[in-house]
This record gives structure tokens, C-alpha cells and sequence, in this order.
């Protein structure tokens, strides 16, 4: 059941970061949005089996960071830009 909700989750966040504009990537290039996109195309497309090792390593190691990425983005959009250098 894990497996499958990382499955799923990494499924909509790599969507999501496709459908990002190109100007918005471009502004933020330090966001992953080429690795959430790569991830969603492994999952979907079954270019080669992930292990549930790498998906947990990548939910661990690398998902807290795009978040907090991703949240201060969403504050600077709405104006909330007091914590943006």
C-alpha cells in the first residue's frame, strides 16, 4: 500500500511539475522540475522497475527540500514575498 501511494504521489507531483510554465521554471531553476517530470515518466510509463528503495530514498532525501521550494514560491505568488531574498 505504501508503494503504491509513493506511486501515485511522485505520479501528480511530476504531472504538476510538467504543466509549470516555462518562465516559472526558468525564474526558479533550483527547483527539481525536470527530475519530478523524469520520476513521473518512470513510474508511468514503465521505462524500468523502481525499487521502493529508491522511491523512499527519494521521498526522504530529496522531497522536504522541493517543499519547502515549492511553499515559498506559492508565499512569494500571493504576495507573502517578506521571506523571499
Amino acid at each position: 500500500m505504501r508503494r503504491a501511494a509513493l506511486l501515485w504521489h511522485f505520479t501528480v507531483l511530476g504531472e504538476a511539475a510538467r504543466q509549470v510554465s516555462a518562465d516559472t521554471k526558468s525564474a526558479e531553476p533550483e527547483i527539481a522540475w525536470r527530475a519530478a517530470s523524469r520520476m513521473r515518466n518512470r513510474i508511468v510509463h514503465g521505462y524500468w522497475d523502481l525499487d521502493v528503495e529508491t522511491l523512499v530514498a527519494t521521498a526522504t532525501d530529496d522531497l522536504p527540500r522541493m517543499i519547502a521550494q515549492l511553499e515559498l514560491l506559492i508565499a512569494v505568488l500571493d504576495g507573502d514575498d517578506a521571506e523571499h531574498p
